[in-house]
């Protein structure tokens, strides 16, 4: 991608800002490192992760490696919320839908996310004599889930374009109201800017003459292809106007190889065990059910974690309830170490739970603090009670002696 153009500009002595990402190869990135090493001391070489530069980013690491603001961190959930429509525009439809004719996911779309959580966590704090704190090992898999040709819609018919869909006009991922609509700065806002100029790279010819414009984007959307097709054709060009399930987007199916590890143990606080009680059963299996969470509160955490939501006979799935599992698949768990609360809608199901472990002869040790109810060691404001920190230290035993060290 870059790097023949880098490897001329070195020969000629100049700063060198590469737009991201560097290389899609580590022969191409050890050779463009090779051959800028020596020019280190005088000229300056970057990639344009821009991330680096936010304010709030710069903030963010001022606040963790110099301030020290939240002490050490043990691990980060990273989520990168990327928009329906920009995923299918980018990543299903465009220039970077095919790992063998672009590159792997994680370059295309996650480089920036990897290099600002490198930035963050493994680069020391300016001034600092720290050395580097690298991973030892990187680990990531993902699958193809919705872009499948068996999600396609049925009112869809045998449409394979978005102009000659019935059910276009209502579907999130129509390419009319993406790139033609106002919904999403289509070409009727006037918008001649990304994403309208990828899909009509000349949309500044029309000069501001929208119904122009419109007709000539509309004409692209209705570009296709079929089975008699040449493959050379179809990987030669974006098809901005076909169906999302029935573009090929095989390489968000990706795998880096790793063994899986094997799990020592489970450590669970208040864990909701089994969504098949509605929460007026589980606030009334409690001892005082008035110190239980409100329901403002409970409602909204059960939108949250079911969207939309399912009848209470739809969630016996172990996945979502995990106390459902047969007593086979308890007898394959590791040690298990449970911190409940007192006063917890969540008590009973977890402490029958534990009867079952224990009756499985399992190893699992439960510790209820008394007093508190659901989720006591995050109140407000972040100022944690005494027996916060001692029941994190016995979680911390716990898994100490998992490890064999105590």
């Amino acid at each position: 991608m870059h790097h023949d153009v880098i490897m001329a500009l070195a020969q000629l002595g100049h700063h060198i800002m590469c737009e991201k990402p560097l290389a899609t190869t580590l022969e191409d990135c050890a050779n463009i490192y090779r051959t800028l090493a020596p020019l280190n001391a005088t000229k300056v070489f970057s990639i344009g992760h821009v991330m680096r530069y936010s304010p709030y980013n710069m903030l963010l690491r001022k606040l963790l490696l110099e301030d020290n603001a939240i002490g050490d961190i043990l691990s980060v959930h990273h989520t990168e919320p990327v928009g329906y429509w920009h995923f299918s525009h980018s990543y299903v439809r465009g220039n970077w839908r095919k790992e063998s004719i672009t590159a792997p996911s994680l370059l295309t779309k996650s480089c920036h996310d990897i290099d600002i959580l490198l930035w963050f966590m493994c680069s020391p704090a300016p001034g600092s004599d720290a050395p580097e704190h690298l991973p030892t090992s990187v680990t990531s898999t993902g699958s193809l889930q919705f872009f499948r040709k068996s999600r396609k819609p049925k009112a869809a018919g045998n449409a394979t374009n978005c102009l000659s869909c019935p059910a276009e006009p209502d579907c999130l991922y129509s390419s009319k109201r993406i790139y033609v609509g106002t919904k999403h700065a289509g070409v009727e806002t006037g918008n001649i800017k990304w994403p309208i100029s990828v899909v009509l790279p000349d949309i500044e010819s029309f000069g501001g003459d929208i119904d122009a414009a419109k007709s000539a984007v509309l004409s692209k959307l209705a570009e296709d292809y079929d089975g008699s097709t040449p493959q050379e054709v179809i990987d030669s060009k974006n098809w901005f106007g076909r169906w999302v399930v029935l573009q090929d987007p095989a390489r968000w199916d990706y795998t880096m190889p790793a063994s899986l590890p094997k799990i020592a143990g489970l450590v669970l606080f208040y864990p909701p065990l089994d969504w098949t009680l509605d929460r007026q059963q589980k606030r009334d299996a409690c001892a005082q059910p008035d110190k239980t969470l409100p329901s403002s509160i409970t409602d909204l955490i059960d939108a949250s974690y079911l969207f939309p939501s399912l009848p209470r006979r739809a969630r016996t799935d172990i996945r979502l309830s995990p106390g459902l599992m047969p007593d086979a698949l308890l007898d394959k768990l590791p040690p298990v170490h449970m911190c409940l609360c007192e006063y917890d809608m969540l008590l009973a199901e977890d402490r029958l739970f534990a009867e079952r472990l224990e009756k499985r002869g399992k190893s699992v040790t439960v510790r209820v603090v008394e007093g508190e109810k659901h989720a006591w060691d995050k109140p407000p404001p972040l100022a944690p009670k005494p027996s916060v920190a001692m029941e994190y230290d016995i979680a911390i035993g716990a898994v100490k002696s998992w490890f064999g060290e105590l």
